[in-house]
């Protein structure tokens, strides 16, 4: 696993970042040398700022890249993403930085991004 993303819900609306060229995406962390739990970790305390919010595992995407260009910055042919959804109240979600979509529009803008069919039949 390279990367964990953070799906954050409230109120049937996910948390979505703009990535500049990218578009939007979930908040996310690149493992690195750390583990999966500690990426996580790092990620729930600089978004939600609290760990009292559990994450709940929601699956596992695979990019498979045979060829890659000089700017992909992951293991070859394929490499591993987490996903994973937190639930949190309108208080923690007033703080947080980024953009709300409810799932139709979620699926009008969201349906590129590799993660989307985790999510494709309802936010969790």
């Amino acid at each position: 696993t390279v990367v964990v993303r953070l799906a954050v819900v409230c109120e049937g609306q996910l948390l979505v970042i703009d990535r500049p060229g990218r578009g939007p995406d979930l908040p996310f962390r690149a493992v690195g040398e750390a583990s999966v739990s500690v990426a996580l970790t790092g990620l729930m305390a600089d978004l939600v700022g609290s760990a009292s919010v559990a994450p709940r595992l929601l699956g596992y995407v695979r990019n498979t890249v045979n060829r890659p260009t000089p700017d992909y910055p992951w293991p070859t042919p394929r490499a591993c993403f987490t996903v994973y959804a937190a639930t949190v109240d309108l208080f923690v979600a007033q703080r947080l930085s980024g953009s709300w979509v409810n799932h139709a529009e979620g699926a009008s803008v969201l349906t590129e991004r590799h993660w989307w069919p985790l999510l494709a039949a309802g936010l969790p």
